[in-house]
């Protein structure tokens, strides 16, 4: 599966990967998550979205996290726990 996001610097536009890491090690500025939009338009479906409870994991497939692309995974849990 494609990356739907990565890391990228806000001065300089350097790329990382999905990881824990929150600035650049070049020029040690801050990092922003950048989307690949036509790889997220195949995975999250407003549709989708608009039909589920009005928690942070509504928005699942946008949030930057590895281990999670589904909202399946996150259903009966409290917002912040990891299944």
């Amino acid at each position: 599966m494609k990356e739907l996001y990565f890391l990228r610097c806000r001065e300089c536009g350097k790329k990382f990967a999905n990881a824990p890491q929150s600035y650049c090690e070049e020029c040690f500025s801050p990092l922003e998550v950048s989307y690949d939009y036509e790889a997220l338009a195949h995975v999250a479906h407003r549709g989708a979205l608009a039909h589920r409870a009005f928690n942070m994991w509504r928005y699942a497939e946008l949030l930057p996290l590895r281990r999670f692309h589904s909202y399946r995974s996150h259903r009966g849990h409290a917002a912040g726990q990891v299944p």
